[in-house]
């Protein structure tokens, strides 16, 4: 997560001086889209950040489930 975080920093302060807008960091596009119903800009990118953890979270799960379970012993 912090890499993620440092890369979008690095891609809207580059934005910011070539006047593009890779990910759609700095602004929504012009044009309707999914972030329309996440709300205005800054406030759609944390709750981006929120969907994309939330669902890392349910890919994740089985496999973490799992896992924490293999050193526990059952009682017969």
């Amino acid at each position: 997560m912090t890499v993620t975080v440092a890369w979008a920093t690095t891609a809207m302060v580059f934005n910011s001086l070539t006047g593009t807008n890779y990910g759609y960091l700095n602004h929504k596009p012009d044009t309707g889209s999914f972030l329309d119903l996440l709300g205005p800009w800054p406030w759609y990118l944390p709750a981006e950040v929120a969907l994309i953890l939330a669902a890392w979270a349910l890919i994740t799960w089985p496999w973490a489930r799992r896992s924490s379970g293999r050193g526990r012993r059952h009682s017969p």
